[in-house]
C-alpha cells in the first residue's frame, strides 16, 4: 500500500498488489474546547500566532467584530481573549469550528461576544444580551487614515472658503475595494461634477448611505439593484472635486447629514426575559474564563483545553 495525503484530513490509498485498487478516505475529526488571549503589539495575525491559535481564527474574529471593532486601525495595547471550537485530525489541527466566546479590548473598551441559540436561532450577543450585529459595518473600505470628519464650518481644500463637508474622507490607494455598509436598494449610481461617481443606497425609512469619488462602480451596480452588507460596490477613485484619492462616506438620517462616528445606530433585537436569564446563566462561566485570560500579565496566555470545564458550554454552541 501507499497512501498519499492530500491534506491534514483527506488521503488517498493506491493498493498495489493484485487486484490493484484505489480508494479516498478520511481521518476522524475530533473537536476540542480551547482558550487563548494576548496583547497586540504590532497586528492581530502575529498575536494569534504567538498565542498558538489556528490562524483562521483571525478571519473569524475580524468578521465576527467587523460592527464594532476597526481591525485596519487597532492600537498597541489592545487584547484578546478568545473561546473556541477547534477541530482536531489525529494530532494535527484542521480549522476553527466555531467561536464560543470572546473579548477585544480596543480603545480601553471591553467588547465581549457570546454565541448563544435562542428561540429565533443561532446568533452573537454582548454580555448583556444585545445582538452584537449593528445596521452598518465600522467603515466601507481598507483605508489609510481619515483625511477629514463631518464638519459642516470646514474650509473647503480646492475652493478656499467654507463649505459644510458632509461626510467623513477616508484616504486609500485609487481602486481599493469599497463596501456597502449594509443591506439596501441603490438609489443612485452616476456621475457629478461636484461628487464625481457617486452612489446613494436606502438602507431603510430613516438611514442612506452614500458614497463619493469613486473612480468606478463594480459590476451590475445601478439604480434598483439590492445590495448586501459587505458586498462590493465600487472602487476609490479621485473623480469630481478632490485633491487625490479618497472615499467621502456620508451618512445621512431623515434626509439630513450627520456624522457616522457620533451616530448610536440600531442593533439587531436584544434577549429578553426568561430568555435573557438563560443567555446569562449559561454564559457565566464563559465570561468568567474570558476574564481570567483578560486581565493575565502574562504575553501571551498560550492555548489551553477546556473540553471538560464547559459542558453547559457544548450544549449551548453546538448546531
Amino acid at each position: 500500500y501507499i497512501v498519499y495525503h492530500h491534506n491534514t484530513v483527506d488521503f488517498v490509498v493506491f493498493k498495489l498488489q493484485e487486484p490493484h485498487d484505489v480508494y479516498k478516505g478520511k481521518k476522524r475529526i475530533r473537536t476540542e474546547f480551547v482558550a487563548a488571549g494576548g496583547m497586540i503589539n504590532h497586528s492581530l495575525w502575529e498575536s494569534i500566532q504567538a498565542a498558538g491559535c489556528d490562524i483562521s481564527l483571525v478571519d473569524q474574529l475580524t468578521e465576527l467584530y467587523s460592527w464594532a471593532v476597526d481591525f485596519y486601525h487597532l492600537q498597541r495595547g489592545d487584547r484578546f481573549a478568545v473561546v473556541y471550537e477547534r477541530q482536531m485530525a489525529a494530532d494535527q489541527p484542521v480549522g476553527v469550528k466555531q467561536v464560543a466566546a470572546a473579548c477585544f479590548t480596543h480603545r480601553n473598551r471591553d467588547f465581549y461576544l457570546f454565541r448563544y441559540r435562542s428561540k429565533d436561532g443561532v446568533g452573537y450577543y454582548d454580555e448583556q444580551g444585545k445582538g452584537i450585529k449593528k445596521t452598518f459595518l465600522k467603515a466601507p473600505l481598507k483605508y489609510t487614515c481619515i483625511t477629514s470628519k463631518f464638519n459642516p464650518g470646514r474650509l473647503h481644500p480646492v475652493l478656499k472658503y467654507k463649505r459644510p463637508h458632509l461626510g467623513t474622507d477616508f484616504a486609500a490607494p485609487e481602486g481599493t475595494p469599497i463596501m456597502s455598509v449594509g443591506d439596501g436598494q441603490v438609489l443612485e449610481s452616476k456621475y457629478h461634477r461636484d461628487l464625481g461617481n457617486h452612489i446613494k443606497i436606502r438602507h431603510d425609512k430613516v438611514y442612506c448611505t452614500e458614497y463619493l469619488h469613486l473612480a468606478r462602480f463594480a459590476d451590475g451596480i445601478k439604480p434598483g439593484i439590492e445590495v448586501k452588507q459587505g458586498q462590493l460596490i465600487g472602487y476609490v477613485g479621485k473623480t469630481g472635486l478632490a485633491t487625490g484619492p479618497h472615499l467621502e462616506f456620508r451618512l445621512w438620517k431623515n434626509g439630513k447629514p450627520v456624522d457616522i462616528f457620533k451616530e448610536d445606530l440600531p442593533a439587531s433585537k436584544p434577549l429578553d426575559g426568561q430568555e435573557k436569564e438563560k443567555f446569562l446563566h449559561r454564559t457565566a462561566s464563559l465570561k468568567s474564563e474570558l476574564d481570567r485570560i483578560k486581565t493575565n500579565t502574562e504575553q501571551p496566555i498560550k492555548l489551553t483545553y477546556l473540553k471538560e470545564n464547559y459542558p453547559e458550554s457544548s450544549t449551548m454552541i453546538r448546531p
